[in-house]
């Protein structure tokens, strides 16, 4: 699915804003110095479209969190990361990182889904 760009650019920043800084402020207490999304640099704003077109291609939410967990797969045994984040988490974990992917793909479903053909044709009235 091709969505306009602007588009994946809302979703991105509905996931850092509405994911990713309160899981932050759940978990620490506070959002630990990072910038608001305007604030952000092109690359850390690409981060958040990459995933947001990750998971409207995903045709399931497995599909997505594959992607979302690669580097399980391709860390080396014994290497830095896996000693920090132990073992790869199972899609049917009810664990902090499943649910926190599990929000990023409906989030994304639920804002780029609301009616694709009206999406696609730029007519938002």
């Amino acid at each position: 699915m091709t969505l306009p760009d602007a588009a994946l650019e809302v979703a991105a920043k509905a996931l850092y804003e509405g994911t990713f800084l309160p899981f932050d402020l759940i978990q620490w207490g506070e959002v630990r110095s990072y910038p608001a999304w305007d604030e952000m640099d092109e690359r850390g704003r690409e981060t958040y479209v990459r995933r947001a077109q990750k998971a409207i291609e995903a045709p399931t939410f497995a599909d997505y969190y594959a992607w979302c967990t690669l580097i399980w797969r391709t860390a080396p045994p014994g290497s830095a990361f896996m000693a920090e984040q132990g073992p790869e988490p199972q899609v049917d974990e009810d664990s902090e990182h499943m649910r926190g992917h599990r929000a990023e793909y409906y989030l994304v479903h639920h804002l780029l889904r609301v009616d694709d053909a009206v999406m696609l044709a730029g007519d938002l009235t």
